[in-house]
Order: structure tokens, then sequence, then C-alpha cells
């Protein structure tokens, strides 16, 4: 029961953690690009930035 518990545990921590990560990347990159599209008004928008029509 240790063993497994000394295997489990730190797989779930790991994975708890680069989830983590990656949600924090994303939200960052996110931020950035609407920082990007707002700043640069020479920059060609992505879809994502360009108003409606």
């Amino acid at each position: 029961m240790v063993a497994v518990r000394n295997v489990v545990a730190p797989a779930i921590g790991t994975s708890v953690y680069g989830n983590w990560l990656q949600e924090r990347q994303q939200h960052y990159v996110a931020r950035l690009a609407q920082d990007i599209c707002q700043d640069n008004p020479q920059a060609a928008p992505p879809p994502s930035c360009r108003p409606p029509t």
C-alpha cells in the first residue's frame, strides 16, 4: 500500500502542477495578444481582434 502511494502521489501532484502551469501560460498569452491588438495599430489583427462587421 505504501509503495503504491509513493508512486501515485507524485504522479497526481505533477499532473495538477502541470495543469496549473498550462492554465497560467494560456492566461498570459491571451493577455499579451489582447495588449498587442490594442497597442499596435500597424499590426495585422488576428480574427479575434477584428471588430464585428
